[in-house]
């Protein structure tokens, strides 16, 4: 992760993105980019809002500044049928990678996920750590593992002092 950091810092590994949005969360999305160098994304075009009279411009941008992502602020950009041919056509053309970022997104699903049903994304709204089967398994044997621990290393010298104690003071059976 160290060299990955350092390269990425070093400016070999950044990607030349675009944004899409003119509001304060995609204003706030670009600072996060800048303050978090490390992530790999330089914005180097930006465009308010996408519309059929601004795709020639876009493409041509993307061809200009040899950009490899692009990033829409869904909130403020309707993607009708044309905005997303238009946006296919990037990706499969210039191989730009297309991603999406939401006010809803940012503050309401937290702890979101998605997955495809067939081509149909489905976004799963809150998920936990332990719903997935292999955290699931790890924390079980963590668990199994930590008893075992405490059984061996404490209660093994632990039980017979008690009882030790409890027949020196008391009288009768432990």
């Amino acid at each position: 992760i160290n060299y990955f950091r350092s390269f990425i810092l070093n400016q070999k590994g950044i990607v030349s993105s675009y944004l899409i949005g003119n509001d304060t969360l995609s204003v706030q999305f670009e600072k996060e980019l800048e303050d978090n160098q490390w992530l790999g994304y330089r914005i180097v075009k930006r465009l308010k809002v996408l519309s059929e009279d601004s795709f020639e411009i876009v493409e041509n941008e993307v061809k200009a500044a040899n950009i490899q992502c692009v990033f829409i602020n869904s909130s403020t950009t309707v993607l009708n049928e044309k905005s997303v041919m238009f946006l296919k056509k990037l990706h499969e053309h210039y191989l730009v990678d297309i991603r999406l970022f939401s006010e809803q997104f940012s503050n309401k699903l937290k702890r979101s996920s998605y997955e495809l049903f067939g081509h149909i994304p489905v976004v799963t709204m809150f998920s936990y750590e332990l719903d997935n089967a292999i955290n699931r398994m790890i924390k079980r044997l963590f668990d199994v593992i930590f008893s075992l621990l405490i059984l061996i290393f404490i209660l093994t010298w632990l039980l017979p002092l008690i009882a030790i104690i409890i027949k020196l003071t008391s009288k009768g059976s432990v």
